[in-house]
């Protein structure tokens, strides 16, 4: 309906997509006798004028969803195959593993991460990082707005007894101070006043890259 694609849509409607079959036959089959009815009659009927003017509409939003699941799908396809999309997966790749070498293996269980949730992912699934935190991944605004005790239990975990790694992400232009758009602005930002106060008094910046748009900050325990 917004017609903004995101590559992870396919995966994400497959597992429901023979539902909506289900749901079709049912409307059919519920709708069919009156819509027939409403259809047959020739004298003007509010009722009637609004079923007919919905069909065109419907097919038109139709027309759009197919149409962009269409490139959607093929767009994931061709840049699966593309060597551009793999070299820039692999230079992503190799900045990770180069900023991650430097947390110590025997150290890896006490690492406490904040932010969005895809490099954090990456870390995890990459390094072998085992986080200490319950929650990370858009914890600011995206978790934290909705529910402000996950940002109160993330700052008592850390305080409690502090981890010997912290790995804190935001957006370039939280640092940068550029003008964001509403849905950097709303769901996206990450920095936090009583996060960054925690690390200014008691971490160390060992490492600094910028991954998906984000500057991607390693902290070490002073």
């Amino acid at each position: 309906m917004k017609s903004r694609p995101f590559l992870g849509y396919p995966e994400l409607i497959a597992g429901v997509f023979p539902l909506l079959f289900v749901v079709v036959y049912e409307l059919k089959a519920i709708l069919s006798p009156m819509l027939k009815k409403l259809w047959a009659v020739r004298s003007f009927s509010v009722k009637r004028f609004f079923c007919k003017l919905a069909f065109p509409i419907l097919l038109i939003i139709l027309f759009f969803n197919v149409k962009l699941i269409f490139y959607t799908i093929s767009g994931t396809i061709s840049g699966h195959f593309s060597d551009n999309t793999v070299k820039y997966y692999q230079k992503r790749k190799n900045e990770l593993n180069e900023f991650a070498t430097i947390i110590y293996a025997d150290e890896r269980n006490s690492v406490v991460m904040w932010g969005e949730s895809l490099p954090m992912g990456l870390f995890i699934l990459e390094m072998g990082i085992k986080p200490r935190c319950r929650y990370f991944g858009n914890i600011q605004m995206f978790f934290g707005k909705s529910d402000p005790d996950v940002i109160d239990e993330w700052v008592q975990n850390v305080c409690s007894d502090y981890p010997k790694w912290i790995i804190y992400s935001a957006l370039e232009e939280e640092y940068s101070g550029e003008e964001m758009n509403h849905f950097k602005y709303n769901f996206r930002r990450q920095r936090n006043p009583r996060v960054e106060k925690i690390l200014d008094e008691n971490y160390t910046v060992t490492s600094e890259t910028e991954l998906y748009g984000q500057i991607i900050k390693l902290y070490q325990l002073n």
